[in-house]
């Protein structure tokens, strides 16, 4: 337990933020109360805080520290540099944090932040951002916990307005997959690098589709924020904006074959050339720059060995059994490694406290996706997702997603956070065929 971590300032700190997002948040419900939709947003923020705090409890109080707390004890150290000199900060927060630049300009009186985040420039990213939530929340773990949390509720809200405005799914359907499953919300709703890049990818689909819409005008405001938060998933998982950017092709694709419905021909011209566009892209993209390619691939090799051979991330962890790292090798792992990104761990293998959800949920995904294909006309429902921009986006980004999750995990106690981007929009596609209020309105 980190006894250090619940002194007075610390828990008055907490219950002051707690109490100013609550605030915000019921202001911003009031705002729009009007909106049908609206009744679920108090009941999302309600449980990104409770998810949120129950992470933190967990690994403070049971765990004795994790990740978590060591960005935490980085940004402090950023703090208390800040305040010894603002020159040395700066010089601090513009450097990746290498070994060879061992600890810097770190002493005694600053504090040490943790060696392993410190030498991983992703990890040590995640300590600079965090330094600007302790620096207002006076290094308060609980205060900076609940911001995260609100900030991902916000998040998380984007893209389930964006559902909504499709009209494609039932509204209460809808907050269950995007708002409301538990695993993503606890492993997400804290202080870590998932919760930045979950935040990061929710803001830049949100704002993605807010350009490539023929409906709405986007506005420099959307490029703004697709840049502000691209920027935050290159310096923390980078391979993750390769999975948000090439589905757009395919939903642009959709877009036009629905937007010229009534001339069949002419929008499957169009939807073809803009499809044969993009493969032509991205085999350009993989003749002129083989060499950056092989250099993800061999990164991707890297960290799926470093999790299989160190033991300091736990037992639990599942085998591909790959050995050759070479475009043809994944190619011949992919179903498998889509498996373990969308479904593991099973029920069986989730025998902790720590996984049980995730087991559970897993299991419940499997029925959703059985009950996909075995009730109604699947033809139907594939043909439904085809037509929509939304749920071809989703799609593809799910398959992407699940794929480097699946590849790259190797620990459930990593898949289960590498995945959360995926559950979200597995769950819009399998559902999308349950809004049978809607489709006869339509």
């Amino acid at each position: 337990m980190r006894i250090d971590y619940f002194g007075p300032i610390d828990l008055l700190s907490g219950f002051i933020w707690l109490v100013i997002i609550l605030i915000i948040a019921r202001a911003k419900y009031t705002k729009n109360r009007e909106k049908v939709h609206y009744k679920y947003f108090m009941y999302n923020v309600y449980f990104k805080l409770l998810l949120g705090l129950a992470f933190g409890i967990f690994y403070v109080v049971v765990a004795g520290g994790g990740d978590t707390t060591a960005y935490w004890e980085g940004a402090k150290s950023l703090n208390n540099l800040l305040f010894r000199s603002v020159g040395d900060f700066y010089i601090e927060m513009s450097h990746t944090g290498q070994s060879k630049e061992w600890y810097g300009l770190f002493d005694m009186q600053t504090g040490y932040p943790p060696g392993w985040i410190y030498r991983e420039p992703e990890g040590w990213f995640v300590s600079k951002v965090s330094s600007f939530v302790s620096l207002i929340t006076f290094k308060s773990y609980w205060a900076g916990t609940f911001i995260f949390a609100y900030v991902l509720s916000q998040a998380s809200w984007k893209i389930y307005d964006l559902t909504i405005s499709f009209k494609l799914h039932n509204p209460f359907y809808a907050a269950l997959a995007v708002l409301f499953i538990p695993s993503v919300s606890f492993w997400c709703a804290t202080v870590s690098k998932d919760a930045i890049v979950l935040i990061s990818t929710f803001y830049l689909i949100y704002n993605l589709f807010q350009i490539i819409s023929l409906e709405k005008k986007s506005t420099l405001w959307n490029w703004i924020v697709i840049l502000f938060y691209l920027y935050f998933i290159l310096q923390t998982r980078s391979a993750v904006a390769m999975a948000i950017s090439a589905p757009i092709l395919f939903a642009f694709s959709a877009r036009i074959r629905r937007r010229y419905r009534h001339q069949p021909f002419f929008a499957g011209l169009l939807a073809s050339i803009i499809l044969l566009i993009g493969v032509g892209l991205v085999m350009v993209f993989m003749y002129t720059q083989g060499e950056l390619l092989q250099r993800y691939i061999d990164q991707a090799a890297v960290v799926q060995q470093d999790f299989i051979s160190n033991k300091t991330y736990g037992d639990k962890r599942y085998d591909l059994g790959i050995t050759d790292f070479s475009p043809g090798g994944l190619i011949r792992v992919f179903p498998s490694a889509l498996v373990a990104g969308t479904f593991r761990p099973f029920i069986w293998e989730a025998f902790s406290p720590t996984l049980i959800i995730n087991g559970l949920e897993s299991a419940f995904f499997m029925y959703l996706m059985l009950m996909f294909f075995i009730r109604g006309n699947v033809l139907e429902k594939i043909r439904q997702i085809r037509k929509s921009e939304f749920l071809m986006y989703s799609f593809y980004f799910m398959l992407l997603m699940a794929f480097m999750s699946g590849f790259t995990g190797v620990i459930f106690g990593v898949l289960v956070r590498f995945k959360a981007a995926v559950l979200p929009f597995l769950a819009l596609v399998i559902t999308a065929n349950l809004n049978t209020k809607v489709d006869k309105e339509k």
